[in-house]
């Protein structure tokens, strides 16, 4: 057992493969439970798109000018005809900077920061589907008064 600085090698590399062989599949898991969240808010048919920030972008002066960092965004909306998280990327002002994925098949990192702001997201989808509905109601209530009008003037009781 060849010891450096005082921690022996053997041990420390059969630690990282206990920790390596424990990894793959909790990440599995992990990604797993976050479809099932998925499609159970798919299945609520919400139909509202929000998101989050994750993290946010910065800008930092250097020797060539200003560098951007971009801002990463959680976000729930549809994907083709699917609604999923999403992880969306990019720097503000620049829409050329600007890109996509679903978090399932996004970086670990990705999905471990996500975890933290689900609620967050849950909450930003439930105010927006309480939003949405009050502006139906409201715009439905308008639509039946035209609609009482038209009926009266014209005559017609259809």
């Amino acid at each position: 057992m060849k010891k450096t600085e005082g921690l022996d090698l053997t041990d420390l590399l059969e630690r990282g493969q206990r920790a390596t062989e424990r990894l793959g599949p909790a990440t599995d898991e992990l990604t797993e439970i976050l479809a099932q969240i998925e499609r159970t808010l798919a299945a609520r048919k919400l139909g509202i798109e929000r998101r989050v920030v994750l993290e946010e972008g910065r800008v930092e002066d250097t020797d060539d000018g200003p560098l951007y960092t971009p801002t990463t965004f959680l976000a729930f909306r549809k994907d083709g005809k699917t609604w999923r998280f999403m992880i969306q990327r990019g720097i503000d002002n620049d829409p050329d900077s600007w890109s996509s994925a679903p978090l399932i098949n996004a970086s670990r990192e990705d999905r471990l920061m996500s975890v933290d702001h689900l609620p967050d997201l849950i909450e930003a989808l439930v105010r927006g589907a309480e939003e949405e509905i009050a502006k139906v109601e409201t715009k439905r209530s308008a639509a039946k008064g035209i609609l009482e009008i038209l009926k009266r003037s014209s005559g017609s009781h259809a």
